[in-house]
Formats: C-alpha cells, sequence, structure tokens
C-alpha cells in the first residue's frame, strides 16, 4: 500500500510539474518583444454631444507589460494574464481606463475616461504581421 501511495504521489508530482511549466511561459510571452495586433470593430465615443459610433481598425502594441492602443492616451498596464486572456488598466484611473482581449476568440474591449468623454472600442484582434 505504502509502495501504490508513494508510486501515485510521484505521478501526480510530475504531471503538476509538467502543467507549471507549460504554462509558465505565459506571464513572460510578452517580454519577448512587442506583439502587435490587428483590432476591427466599433469605436463608441460617448460625450456632453451624445454618442457617436464608427467602424475602426487599430493597432495594440504589447511590450513587456505595457500595453499601447492606438488612439487611446492612457498607457496600460498588465494585471492580469493567464489561459483566458489578458486584462489591462490605465496607471491613472484604472477603474475607468481598461481593457480585456481574449485569448481565444481575439474579442477585445476597451474604455477610456477622460472628464466628461468616455471612449470604448469594441471588436475583434488578431496577430498583425507586417505587410512587406
Amino acid at each position: 500500500m505504502k509502495t501504490i501511495v508513494a508510486l501515485l504521489a510521484i505521478v501526480i508530482g510530475a504531471e503538476l510539474a509538467i502543467v507549471a511549466a507549460t504554462f509558465s511561459h505565459l506571464p513572460e510571452l510578452w517580454k519577448e518583444g512587442p506583439v502587435h495586433l490587428a483590432c476591427e470593430g466599433k469605436i463608441i465615443v460617448q460625450d456632453k454631444g451624445g454618442t457617436s459610433e464608427d467602424p475602426r481598425v487599430l493597432v495594440i502594441e504589447i511590450r513587456g507589460d505595457a500595453v499601447t492602443v492606438q488612439d487611446f492616451l492612457p498607457l496600460y498596464r498588465i494585471k492580469s494574464n493567464d489561459d483566458q486572456g489578458l486584462l489591462f488598466a490605465g496607471d491613472s484611473d484604472p477603474g475607468n481606463n481598461t481593457g480585456l482581449i481574449d485569448r481565444y476568440s481575439g474579442r477585445v474591449a476597451v474604455m477610456m475616461k477622460i472628464e466628461d468623454a468616455t471612449t470604448k472600442f469594441n471588436g475583434r484582434c488578431h496577430r498583425a504581421e507586417p505587410l512587406f
């Protein structure tokens, strides 16, 4: 019985080590170099004058723990990077400057609030490759 328990502990320990090794690179993925995403969707601006929606293609760059979203002012920092996706928030007013990219579907949602205006982008991203 002790031998079976010892073997079972070794097998479980080995499986946990494999899982840990498989997912341990995820937080470091962006540190290998910048990742560029091309995102198609709608930009929605809400201010005192009302709400406007426009189709837009924008680029998101992920470098180290920083996320830059084209046409959005704050520099975002990665708050969570797991197998489901990437959650990021602005250094200033992180409750109103946030974003999320789903790792599997590519769905993206970004929000920026400056004074009385709120700008949102909702769309779908894919890895951008240089055209030439």
